[in-house]
């Protein structure tokens, strides 16, 4: 019954963003994921990959900080280091925080041209 439960919430978890408007990506300069290293990644397997082996792929303009028990997040900022927005990357599994950067203007690039 649980399961069911989350299958739901999952269901319109997705059906609320698909609803919402297009991401306001004018003026974003660069990104900066923070979360903590291990604790708040233990049980977030999707989101921990994608933090370790995918924003390296996105370029200098994505970075990866280590915030000591922080919970994961992906922090947009304008041209002025002026904080833009703020989004929770608990919900979202590493295909979801991909669309998500993708949504904001980051292009991720293969590891053969790194």
């Amino acid at each position: 019954m649980q399961a069911v439960f989350h299958l739901i919430a999952l269901i319109l978890l997705h059906a609320h963003a698909s609803l919402q408007d297009e991401p306001d990506i004018e003026g974003v300069a660069f990104a900066e994921v923070q979360s903590c290293q291990g604790c708040q990644l233990r049980g977030l397997p999707e989101v921990k990959s994608f933090i370790f082996e995918d924003v390296p792929l996105y370029g200098e303009n994505v970075v990866f900080k280590k915030v000591q028990g922080a919970p994961p997040e992906l922090i947009l900022y304008d041209g002025e280091n002026k904080e833009l927005k703020r989004i929770a990357l608990r919900e979202y599994t590493r295909r979801g925080c991909n669309e998500l950067m993708e949504l904001y203007g980051f292009k991720k690039r293969e590891k053969s041209e790194l």
